[in-house]
């Protein structure tokens, strides 16, 4: 199985986002909001109709899952290239999914 890049949008009309992504066989419910207060993208991930991630901060080259106890099964998320922001969020910063035992 190979790494998926998850489809992001930036600017601040897309400071909110919600969509569905089949990663392996987790059918996932991603739910991204930019917080301007302090300036940063925050993520809530559901699986089968439940939050197995709530809140987990955006960062470069940091995996996002890594305190979560899905982590294993679920495998890795990681932003790459550049720190994330309102506008560059799928453009010059990519979320990444690795798969379990490719990370």
């Amino acid at each position: 199985m190979s790494n998926i890049v998850i489809p992001l949008f930036g600017g601040k009309d897309n400071a909110h986002q919600e969509f569905n992504i089949l990663l392996g066989k987790n059918n996932c419910i991603f739910e991204l909001n930019y917080n301007l207060n302090c300036d940063a993208w925050f993520l809530n991930i559901k699986v089968n109709k439940e939050y197995v991630v709530i809140g987990a901060v955006l960062r470069i080259n940091s995996d996002i899952l890594l305190k979560y106890s899905i982590k294993d099964t679920f495998g890795s998320l990681v932003c790459v290239n550049k720190d994330p922001t309102i506008d560059n969020i799928g453009i010059d910063c990519n979320l990444i999914w690795i798969p379990p035992n490719e990370n």
